[in-house]
């Protein structure tokens, strides 16, 4: 990364959490080489701040994955089932203590995101069973997932970009790094994302669907079921062994 992250206003954290406090979203993921990195950075520079807390701009996140044996999370997005959820347990940067989440993608294409923060053994499991369809003693630990993620807002319109880089999922006995990658994702209250994808147009980057969850589940199990998820996969083999090119 040689484009210089100061050339960004910046915004904090509160003033993040005010502006993107939004019940529903959209969003649009899109998948880069590093290599185009300075290009996206530059295209965004003039009309974005860029998330700055306690001195940093780029933040280190982690991951901890939740399924049921027969991993019908994973399965109910390989069906692309137009209700489905994902639960998960969520640090971000140096942050003391942990979010639990529940994100449910609904029927109209929009997304929610339930959260509580450092929740007991007990929380959590009145939190998941009220929030999801899944029993808490029915979920395990099914994949790890860390990277490093730069969170933009747009300066007047209801727009937030996260560029994540450094991917890297483990199942606990076996891990995975996706070198070179960048995955980048537009969200907004409102019908935002659509104008916004134009930004990526120029770069030769086109939306596709991705979940880090399947991604890495994808990989580290290749017995599982996956044929929904080739189409990116090949994608990002592609993307980081050649360039976007």
């Amino acid at each position: 990364m040689g484009f210089p992250l100061q050339t960004f206003e910046t915004l904090n954290l509160q003033a993040l959490n005010q502006r993107t406090a939004w019940e529903k979203r959209n969003d649009s993921k899109f998948v880069a080489h590093d290599s185009v990195m300075d290009a996206i950075l530059q295209r965004l520079s003039e009309d974005y701040c860029i998330l700055e807390n306690e001195g940093n701009r780029v933040w280190h996140y982690t991951t901890e994955y939740w399924d049921t044996a027969d991993r019908n999370m994973f399965y109910e997005h390989h069906r692309d089932r137009a209700h489905r959820y994902k639960v998960r347990k969520r640090k971000y940067g140096s942050e003391n203590g942990f979010w639990l989440e529940v994100k449910e993608k609904t029927p109209d294409g929009r997304t929610l995101k339930h959260r509580l923060f450092n929740p007991s053994p007990d929380e959590s499991a009145v939190f998941i069973d009220s929030k999801s369809p899944y029993t808490h003693s029915a979920l395990y630990q099914a994949l790890f997932v860390d990277y490093e993620r730069m969170t933009f807002l747009h300066k007047s319109l209801p727009l937030k970009i996260t560029l994540d880089m450094n991917l890297r999922a483990n199942n606990g006995s076996a891990d995975v790094s996706f070198s070179n990658l960048m995955i980048l994702e537009f969200k907004s209250e409102k019908q935002q994302v659509a104008s916004a994808a134009g930004l990526m147009k120029p770069l030769g980057l086109k939306p596709c669907s991705l979940s880090k969850y399947c991604i890495g589940m994808a990989t580290l199990h290749p017995e599982l079921k996956q044929n929904a998820f080739k189409p990116t996969l090949t994608q990002i083999q592609k993307i980081t062994a050649h360039g976007n090119s």
